[in-house]
Parts: C-alpha cells; structure tokens; sequence
C-alpha cells in the first residue's frame, strides 16, 4: 500500500481572484507505486481544467509503513494497522505555546490562567480526538502538568511544596491533583473551576461518508442532519449544562433552524439578559451561531426571533 501525499499550492483563475492564492492539502491512496505514478497525470489534468496547478515541489510518493503527516496528523500502519496519530511536531509546539504563556504570565491569578487554558485545551482535544490520541493526551496532561507546578514554585518561591500544593491543587470529583480555585461569578455566588483533562475526551472513531453522499443532495438532508447532531453530541460532556441547553432545542440553531454543527461557530446567548435578572442556568440559555447572535443581539428587541425566545 502507497500513500500519495499532496500538500499543493493552487492559484485562482485571475477573472475570480486576480492577486490572491491558496493551498488546498489531499491524500490519495493505491496499493502500488505504479497506480499512484499513473494518478498524478490524472490530477494534474483535472486541475488544470479548473485553472489549478499541482505544486510538484511539495508532492512526495511515499509507502504507508513509512507514514507521512497530514493535517496535523501522522499516518502510518503498524502491525498491519494503518493509525492517524497527533503529529510530533504539532504536540510539541502545543506545549510550548502552553509553556510560553505560563512564563509571560507569572502574576496571572488561576482563575485566569484555567479561563485561558480551558478554551485552548478543548479545541485541541476535540480536534484530535478523533485519531489514536488517548496516550498523547494522558503525555500532554502530564506536561501540562509540570508547567504548572513550576508556575507555582516561581509565585511563592519561599514557600514549601506541602503549601503550594494545598493552595493550587484539590480534589475533584474523585481525582486528585487537579488544578484548581474557588471564583465569584457575576451573579456573585461562589463556584470552583478546574483546569480540563485532555484524558478525560472521548476518543471517537470518525465515521467515513456513506458511498457518495453530498451535503448538496436535498435528498439526503435527513442523513447529513443526523451525521452532524451525532457529531455534536460529543463536543460536550454528556449530562453537562450545555449538553442539556442543546437538549432543549433539539440540536438545532433556534434563528436560523439549522442545525448547531454546521461548521459555523457557537454563541451561547441569555434569554433573559443578566442585566435584567437573568440567570446561567440552563433554561436561560440557548446555543446560537455567532452570526445567529450577532443578528439577535444588532435587531434587539424588534427581532420576533428574539421574542421567540422569550
């Protein structure tokens, strides 16, 4: 088995874009060299026809024992499995990041370095979670980990550990060492936020488009509806607040009646503004696209969307 792999750098025929350009990244797969020689041929013809060029600087031929990284993935067979791994470099450089910040921020409170780490974490966990990524998660967790304990040995450096311990890490939820702290939110209740696991993500198997299936087949909207709730369904943690908020409204965008993961990014909005006594729990609040809530929030209280709601 041979995998082609294709980063390509294409340029827009000059009528639609005239100074722009972009990169579009793409696998093909064969079970010999001699498949894959003859495809290139191919691919390049059906490029050129849409005014495209394949960039043969960046297109390598390589066998699938070796591997090659795609996307932020290593794809490689072991042991006659061919597994989508997080790439090396990608799971360094995310650590670095992490530790850069952590030593740009020494005086920053825990509650905001867990308000900055949780969005960060979350998005990288849910875009791995999907390949072999449960021992790199449990890697990543641990050097995370470390990180912080340094932070805290440089905040309070005549202090003992016993102290730094008991001050920045509790337990939770039956699991011990998390980093945690006590907060007040806006409604001036006291509650305790933790730092994520990446080891407590789901692994979840992507599952392939049946045969050749398109989103714009109007036949199949009941298919491509439920592939994406099925999707969603994973993005929170099940029994949370969220998850149940998007219960409520049966997984679909209450303004545009689209369904909540369509590509687009979400907004939880407030049904009843927290200025006007308003609430977090659960039956105040809807999941909207962020365009769905910028266009709530600009037509206000003219939007029959918005009376809708309320």
């Amino acid at each position: 088995m041979c995998i082609l792999g294709l980063p390509q750098t294409t340029d827009m025929l000059s009528l639609l874009l005239p100074s722009h350009s972009f990169t579009l990244d793409f696998l093909i797969t064969a079970k010999t060299k001699a498949d894959i020689e003859a495809i290139i041929p191919i691919v390049q013809t059906w490029l050129s026809h849409r005014g495209l060029e394949l960039n043969t600087e960046k297109t390598k031929i390589v066998h699938v024992q070796d591997g090659c990284n795609f996307l932020g993935f290593n794809i490689r067979q072991f042991q006659h499995k061919c597994l989508c791994k997080p790439q090396k470099d990608k799971v360094l450089n995310f650590l670095k990041s992490i530790c850069s910040w952590l030593r740009s921020n020494p005086h920053a409170s825990p509650a905001a370095v867990i308000n900055y780490l949780n969005p960060v974490l979350r998005g990288w966990g849910n875009y791995y979670k999907y390949g072999v990524s449960k021992q790199v998660f449990s890697y990543v967790d641990n050097q995370i980990w470390k990180a912080l304990w340094k932070w805290c040995c440089k905040r309070h450096p005549n202090k003992g550990s016993w102290w730094i311990a008991d001050k920045y890490f509790h337990s939770f939820k039956g699991r011990k060492w998390n980093f945690a702290t006590t907060t007040v939110d806006r409604t001036g209740k006291r509650k305790t936020i933790v730092l994520v696991k990446l080891a407590g993500i789901p692994i979840q198997r992507h599952v392939k488009v049946k045969g050749i299936a398109s989103p714009d087949d109007p036949s199949l909207n009941h298919y491509w509806k439920h592939r994406q709730t099925q999707y969603g369904k994973s993005y929170w943690e099940k029994g949370s607040k969220f998850y149940k908020v998007a219960c409520n409204q049966n997984w679909q965008c209450p303004v545009c009646r689209e369904p909540l993961f369509n590509g687009e990014s979400l907004h939880t909005h407030h049904v009843v503004q927290v200025k006007d006594g308003g609430t977090d729990k659960e039956e105040n609040l809807v999941h909207l696209h962020q365009a769905c809530h910028q266009q709530l929030h600009y037509r206000g209280n003219r939007s029959p969307v918005a009376e809708g709601l309320s």
